[in-house]
């Protein structure tokens, strides 16, 4: 079966969107599932945090993701992807070059905001997983990775500059159904750096469920030190300290990302601003169970 593909979104820097695709990929890919990680950002988080920034300076930008916006590129994959020191992880470096690419989508040709989708397209039956790494913008590079995935889950602190975040976001996804991909799912909105005892923490997730109800995850993240450790170590938290309480938060939001994902592709998408269903029909290549 072809790889289920999800990205993170977010406006707001800092929010752990680079992150969860680090310890999410890790979690997947201990469970024996093949995963692909995109660094679609030109900040390249993901690619700093498995590779080192020096390796990631060292880099040519045509075998990073500022390859694929390059017009009338072919597709090569065995230029972009490499193996990983992490067990059934493969990477898609990203490189400071998407500053140059990065910019309103209206403005760039058709192949441009399909950039990331011809990529996966060609790639998608080797893999399991495919998570892609975003800038916290909504520009070509978010565009063109919601355009290629199946679902994209809202990663926020708990806190005001972060929630007020939210509704772009929605115009977004909305956005992209309604023009380049009209299957793209909300798996929800996922809470980070969670401090359980700042009553303000509390606060703004009371407001959040509140508002959303249950698109919010029922799994937060701590905000932990075991999380940067890890980073620091360039393992994944279920390599790093696979029986900590940090790991099985991940375990955590891991499963109850795959139950969402097999519980919304019994459902047709949903625009999320103006809440109007979209009717169109679950993709061909839908699966069900991704993780027994």
């Amino acid at each position: 079966m072809p790889a289920v593909v999800i990205s993170p979104v977010n406006r707001k820097g800092g929010v752990g969107k680079s992150s969860s695709v680090f310890h999410l990929g890790g979690y997947f890919a201990s469970q024996g599932l093949r995963v692909l990680l995109i660094d679609n950002e030109p900040q390249h988080s993901l690619t700093n945090g498995l590779i080192g920034p020096d390796g990631a300076a060292a880099l040519d930008p045509s075998s990073t993701t500022a390859g694929l916006f390059t017009p009338g590129e072919a597709v090569s994959p065995a230029r972009l992807i490499r193996k990983t020191e992490v067990k059934n992880i493969d990477l898609v470096c990203g490189s400071d070059a998407l500053d140059l690419i990065n910019g309103p989508p209206e403005e760039k040709p058709l192949q441009m905001q399909l950039a990331i989708r011809r990529f996966v397209d060609v790639v998608r039956q080797d893999y399991d997983m495919i998570l892609i790494d975003n800038p916290p913008n909504l520009q070509l590079c978010t565009y063109s990775s919601l355009a290629s995935s199946n679902f994209t889950y809202c990663i926020s602190k708990p806190q005001e500059y972060d929630v007020q975040g939210l509704v772009p976001v929605q115009k977004a996804i909305d956005r992209v159904l309604r023009t380049t991909n009209p299957t793209l799912r909300l798996a929800g909105y996922v809470l980070n750096m969670v401090q359980a005892r700042r009553s303000l923490h509390a606060a703004y997730e009371d407001l959040l469920r509140q508002t959303y109800g249950n698109k919010v995850f029922a799994t937060t993240i701590p905000d932990w030190n075991d999380f940067a450790e890890a980073l620091t170590a360039r393992k994944p938290i279920s390599q790093y300290k696979p029986k900590s309480p940090a790991a099985k938060a991940i375990e955590s939001l891991a499963r109850e990302l795959i139950d969402r994902v097999s519980e919304l592709y019994r459902r047709p998408p949903e625009f999320q601003f103006t809440g109007k269903i979209d009717r169109t029909a679950a993709p061909s290549h839908a699966r069900t169970e991704v993780v027994a």
